[in-house]
């Protein structure tokens, strides 16, 4: 009877040990898919930060430059993007400028708007999007050499 009872509390902990295993490999794996994904999407939004911020700076007629800024890249990479906004309250920030700073755009190219924001503004963005940039990068290394470990 004892070696019935031992056994089923043997197999009761391994199935614990298991089921808490496998969460904790899952969130692990989530968060670093997390990472990868927000680091991708910041690349993209920052390439296309640039490309505007040159466009701002080689276009002086305004009807030539509404239709040349861009909007694509911001629309297909800003759910990922989002997640900025939940690494921190510089992030968070950072998020909310750049929120604003493509509705601008996109109000400038409707002709909502006759202002755009300036060059300057877009370089800060850009330098400050590739910073957190590096720093994702940096996590997303430290995992990897943790399992390598």
């Amino acid at each position: 009877m004892e070696t019935i009872i031992g056994g089923v509390v043997g197999a009761a902990l391994g199935a614990l040990f298991t089921v808490f295993g496998t969460y904790w490999v899952s969130v692990h794996l989530d968060k670093q898919r997390a990472r990868r994904q927000l680091h991708a999407a910041i690349g993209v939004v920052a390439a296309e930060l640039g490309e505007n911020r040159d466009r701002l700076e080689t276009f002086d007629d305004v009807g030539e430059l509404r239709g040349r800024l861009t909007l694509g890249d911001w629309l297909a990479s800003k759910n990922a993007f989002a997640g900025l906004a939940l690494r921190s309250d510089a992030g968070r920030l950072l998020w909310e400028e750049v929120a604003r700073t493509y509705g601008a755009i996109s109000d400038f190219r409707a002709g909502f708007r006759d202002d755009v924001p300036s060059a300057a503004k877009l370089s800060d963005q850009v330098s400050r999007l590739l910073d957190e940039r590096r720093a994702l990068d940096e996590e997303i290394q430290a995992v990897i050499h943790r399992r390598r470990a």
